[in-house]
Parts: structure tokens; C-alpha cells; sequence
């Protein structure tokens, strides 16, 4: 925080005055970093999770590890890591914490996508990509749809 201060401190020594929508834009991109990085710390936390897991095709899935995921929150983007499964019989692969935080096979969180489905209700999807841009700090683009 005094780095930003700094930042913003001399900016106004050297123009004499206070862009106020700078410093507010700083301050939230700021924020937006500091609890982008408590999120990934917090999804990434360990807990005890079986070596098995049921499969969408109701056989059992084996526990393979943990592996990243990384998606776009309302905090900007983050990755986490979670347990990954993998079932030996229909070889589909899945996370039971990607269900619980409903991120399954999609690239944003359910913030986002309620941000998205309101913005994209209104307009086009280059004004709402703009609008989501300047109201929330959020880059969308079109070619980040899913991920595993």
C-alpha cells in the first residue's frame, strides 16, 4: 500500500494536481491483485480428499494427483491447484472441487458469468467485453470459452 501511495504521491508532485480516476483505477486494479492472490491461496489449500471418487459413469475414478487449473474470477485471474481423477473404464477425467466451485469445464467463475450474462443481455459481445473492462477490471476474450 505505501508503494502505491508513493505512486500516486508523485504523480501529483509532478502535474500539481490529483487525477482522481487514475488513483481510483490504480487502487482497484491494487486490490483486485491482492485478493486475486488470497483467492489462488485459499483454492489451492490441501484437504484430505479419497483416493477415489465416483465417475459420471457411476464407476469409480482413481485419484492422479493434483494438477492446476486456471480460470478468471471477479478478482481478476487465478489458478489453483485440485485433485484430479481419472476413470478406467470410460477414461473421462474430472475434479470433484471443480463441480463444488462450479467451474467445471468452463474458464470463469459463477461471478464472471453473472457479470457476462448481464453485460452480454444489453449488448454485443465487444461492448460487453469493453463494459466488463472498465466496470469490473475483467478481460474477456473471445477465444478463452473452457478449460480443464
Amino acid at each position: 500500500m505505501s508503494r502505491l501511495l508513493q505512486v500516486v504521491f508523485n504523480g501529483r508532485r509532478a502535474s500539481g494536481k490529483l487525477d482522481l480516476e487514475a488513483v481510483e483505477m490504480l487502487v482497484r486494479a491494487s486490490m483486485h491483485r491482492a485478493g486475486a492472490t488470497a483467492l489462488e491461496r485459499l483454492l489451492s489449500m490441501q484437504v484430505p480428499e479419497p483416493e477415489q471418487a465416483t465417475c459420471s459413469c457411476g464407476r469409480s475414478a482413481e485419484n492422479h494427483g493434483r494438477r492446476g487449473k486456471r480460470i478468471v474470477t471477479a478478482l481478476g485471474r487465478v489458478r489453483f491447484e485440485r485433485s484430479d481423477y481419472l476413470c478406467s473404464h470410460c477414461h473421462q477425467g474430472h475434479s470433484p472441487r471443480d463441480r463444488e466451485l462450479d467451474v467445471e469445464a468452463v474458464a470463469f467463475s459463477p461471478g464472471v458469468r453473472r457479470m457476462m450474462a448481464v453485460v452480454g443481455s444489453d449488448t454485443s459481445f465487444d461492448q460487453g467485453r469493453e463494459h466488463l473492462q472498465l466496470l469490473a477490471g475483467i478481460e474477456v476474450t473471445a477465444s478463452r470459452k473452457t478449460v480443464r
